[in-house]
């Protein structure tokens, strides 16, 4: 999970170059990256998020962001772009949701340890907590 593995997969999987300043949209792409999965940080996810990103900030920057066209009713409109930037972020974010739900329900399934829970108490004053463990709350 390096730069090199990330400049290596952007001109397989998009239809980008690898940039000359490539270093400072990896650090972008990293740092945005590991606000919105830490649970994946480390994983073959981590490149791929990271390579749409890049390109999602390159198609931008071509002027490749918006629709492509919109329909109502009767009436359509066509633009000159072709939507690409929104195709490589809804590919990251694909990829961020498939994350946090997998550490979601890794997280679920694990268990929580409980930190409410008191022993010996006895709010009503009934005698039922002695101490022993036995019979307690029969």
């Amino acid at each position: 999970m390096t730069q090199s593995d990330v400049e290596t997969l952007l001109p397989v999987i998009t239809r980008f170059k690898v940039p000359a300043l490539i270093n400072t949209l990896y650090d972008i792409a990293y740092d945005q990256f590991t606000i919105d999965a830490p649970s994946c940080l480390g994983t073959s996810k981590e490149n791929t998020a990271i390579v749409y990103y890049i390109a999602s900030m390159l198609a931008s920057g071509a002027g490749k962001f918006g629709m492509k066209s919109e329909k109502i009713d009767d009436y359509a409109v066509a633009f000159a772009d072709d939507g690409e930037t929104g195709s490589y972020l809804t590919k990251y974010q694909q990829i961020i949701d498939n994350c946090n739900y997998h550490a979601l329900v890794s997280g679920i399934s694990t268990g929580q340890a409980r930190a409410d829970t008191l022993d010996y108490l006895d709010l009503d004053n009934a005698g039922i907590l002695d101490g022993s463990t036995e019979g307690e709350f029969t």
